[in-house]
Formats: C-alpha cells, sequence, structure tokens
C-alpha cells in the first residue's frame, strides 16, 4: 500500500506594503489619461489609409493602435518641421532647390538626414545615402523636385493626430 503525500498547496503570495520596500504606484494624472483615451479613439476611428500614412511618419506599425498612440503623443517632434523643409524646397527653382540641399548638407547635415528619411519612408528616394554630400545633396533635391502636391498631402495628412 503506497501512501501519497499531499502537495501542500503553493501560498498565496500578498504585495508587500509600500513601507516594506515595495514600489509606490504613481498616481495617474486624470487629465493625461483623458488625452491618451482621446487620442486612442482618434487614431481608431480615423480612416485605414490615414492610420497607415501615420504609421509611416512616426515608424510605427499601423496595426498595433498602442503603438501608434504612442509614437503620435510622444514620437518625434520634428516631423512638422521636416515636411515644412520640404515643402520650401518644392517652392523653388530647382537650382535653387540643389543650391540649399548642398547648403544644408554642410550647415546640418542632421536635417538632410531627416529629410531623406521622410522621403524614404514614403518611398520617394532609396534607403542609402550617398557617402559624397554633393551627390547626396543633388539626389535629396531631384526627388523633393518631383514631389506632387498629392505626393506633399498624403505626407502632411496625419500631422493632425500627432500631439
Amino acid at each position: 500500500m503506497s501512501e501519497e503525500t499531499p502537495t501542500p498547496s503553493p501560498a498565496k503570495r500578498r504585495p508587500s506594503p509600500p513601507s516594506a520596500g515595495g514600489r509606490k504606484r504613481a498616481p495617474v494624472d486624470l487629465a493625461n489619461a483623458r488625452k491618451i483615451i482621446a487620442k486612442a479613439a482618434q487614431i481608431a476611428q480615423a480612416d485605414p489609409e490615414l492610420r497607415a500614412n501615420l504609421a509611416v511618419l512616426v515608424g510605427a506599425p499601423a496595426d498595433d493602435l498602442a503603438a501608434l498612440v504612442v509614437a503620435a503623443l510622444a514620437g518625434p517632434r520634428e516631423v512638422g518641421a521636416v515636411l515644412s523643409a520640404i515643402d520650401e524646397l518644392r517652392a523653388l527653382d530647382p537650382i535653387e532647390t540643389g543650391v540649399r540641399c548642398m547648403a544644408a548638407a554642410m550647415e546640418n547635415p542632421q536635417g538632410n538626414k531627416a529629410m531623406w528619411a521622410a522621403l524614404h519612408a514614403y518611398g520617394k528616394i532609396g534607403e542609402a545615402v550617398p557617402a559624397n554630400p554633393a551627390k547626396a545633396a543633388i539626389a535629396l533635391a531631384a526627388a523633393i523636385r518631383r514631389l506632387s502636391d498629392d505626393d506633399m498631402a498624403t505626407m502632411r495628412a496625419p500631422m493632425g493626430l500627432i500631439d
């Protein structure tokens, strides 16, 4: 006859009180909670094409609402400035666009890289930036000159979803 020993039931672990070294929970700011919920609702109710454009613009997965909300609320703020710079360069004549891209490459290479990244995200320019700054500036200027008003409208459309 075999005797089975009963297995002891695992003791339920109670959370440590804050005074015992546990981490205190930060209170949720009601205004921020409302802002997050409103942004989630706004993005969830947006047209699927607009959500897809938002995803491209902020670099988040289009099918992940939480990632889109976080990116829209806490993501890069320079997106609007980059699109404005692209739009300003589009308005210039082709030679002036090239000259300004070259001057920007010499003054602030990050600005051209940000424009390049935005154009690449929308498939308007290749991923690889030429190592030669002059060639990179010429390629960037050419890509900017090829943009249509519809292209710019598509790129700017999700800006209303970004805070």
